[in-house]
């Protein structure tokens, strides 16, 4: 290789550096912004007790005081959705039972990130909408 030819390979690296970071620069946020949003999902449902649910299927008004007691004490809460489905709910990488002691037995919408894995349901992050 002669010295001309590597200046014009050194050359040819640096456009292409160039352009490349300048559309991650352009692009970039959009793609993080949209892929942020396609994970969102809402899903309404009544918020539960598991423990007490699982354990022997408590629910309703009768309940009630039992399930606030276990939400606020910090057992896992979950939503009961009009899907079908048992979730399990969580904030950002915390507990949210603060936010749904209040909610207890009744019929909320929330929107999070689903996931779902060897028969467990998640919503994570999840933001009450209702």
């Amino acid at each position: 290789m002669t010295s001309d030819h590597i200046k014009l390979f050194t050359d040819m690296k640096k456009i292409c550096f160039s352009l490349i970071f300048s559309f991650l620069v352009f692009f970039g946020p959009f793609c993080v912004i949209s892929k942020a949003q396609e994970e969102k999902t809402v899903i309404k449902g009544k918020v539960i007790d598991l423990v007490c649910y699982l354990d022997h299927g408590a629910e309703g008004e009768k309940h009630l005081k039992c399930a606030k007691t276990c939400i606020e004490s910090g057992l896992p809460v979950g939503l009961k959705g009009e899907d079908g489905k048992l979730y399990i709910i969580v904030g950002e990488h915390k507990p949210i039972n603060k936010e749904l002691v209040s909610k207890a037995q009744q019929l909320i919408t929330v929107k999070g990130k689903v996931v779902s894995k060897e028969g467990f349901n998640l919503i994570e992050n999840a933001e009450i909408v209702q």
